[in-house]
């Protein structure tokens, strides 16, 4: 009988033990992503700037439930038509600083998957501030919808500071791997400094808001966490519920009943 126990509280005990082995790295890194998404919440409050599209000249908030209008920023659009090109612009203003977007493109019927390249003007304050990589845009869209995907406008407040946060895809449209991806910030503050930030897909949890800043600008194909991607995919009965928590809670509570067995054979 004493045989039998010992072979009943190994089974337990190893079968326990490997559970909580094959659960620890993927609770470790949802732990990970979860701290460092609140430690970004407690310090940022990030509101994604919406250009209404119904009605040219409105800016909204763009929020959860109805769009909240914005009073500290106007915008403008203007759209250019010649024969053989089409130049569109957008100007930004916001406490005393300005700030312009644009494209320019061929006219032309472009249908849900085919969209015309160029390169995206972007000046602040006068200060021309673009770059020469590529990102697609949907000629018929003048709202948030048109550089989906590769920019946009955040409006980001801490403690003591708001400042504009534009969010640029710069590794093209053209990736195989996420690792390929590569973006850049302009985080303009209310003085007019600008401030530059280039990073790629390896680089992005080191500062951990510019996690937050390409994800609320929808300027990736891809959704990104902090170190890893484990919490970007919908869950299902399978991830998490089953592996890693009912794996996990089943290790712990093996473990455990291999503990009994064995402290009870020893006060026997």
């Amino acid at each position: 009988m004493e045989r039998g126990d010992g072979v009943v509280k190994r089974w337990f005990l190893a079968l326990g033990v490997a559970l909580i082995f094959i659960s620890i790295k993927p609770l470790f890194l949802m732990g990970q992503e979860i701290y460092y998404e609140n430690k970004v919440d407690q310090k940022f409050q990030i509101e994604q700037i919406s250009v209404n599209f119904m009605e040219l000249g409105k800016v909204e908030i763009l929020g959860k439930g109805a769009p909240i209008e914005v009073k500290d920023i106007t915008v403008k659009n203007d759209l250019q038509q010649e024969k053989d090109s089409a130049k569109y612009t957008r100007e930004f203003t916001w406490n005393g600083n300005t700030i312009l977007t644009g494209d320019q493109f061929q006219p032309g019927n472009y249908d849900e998957d085919n969209y015309p390249l160029s390169k995206l003007r972007v000046v602040v304050n006068g200060k021309d501030w673009s770059v020469e990589n590529p990102i697609e845009i949907r000629p018929s869209f003048f709202d948030n919808n048109r550089y989906h995907g590769f920019f946009n406008v955040l409006k980001v407040r801490s403690v003591g500071n708001e400042e504009l946060v534009l969010v640029q895809r710069v590794s093209g449209p053209e990736f195989k791997r996420e690792e390929d991806l590569a973006w850049r910030t302009l985080r303009i503050q209310k003085d007019g400094q600008v401030i530059e930030d280039r990073f790629t897909y390896e680089e992005r949890g080191d500062v951990p808001e510019r996690v937050d800043f390409v994800n609320h600008a929808y300027a990736s194909p891809v959704a990104l966490g902090y170190r890893s991607n484990i919490l970007q995919g919908w869950p299902s009965l399978f991830f998490p519920l089953f592996y890693p928590f009912g794996t996990a809670t089943f290790g712990l509570l093996f473990t455990l009943i291999g503990l009994v067995i064995r402290k009870k054979k020893g006060l026997a």
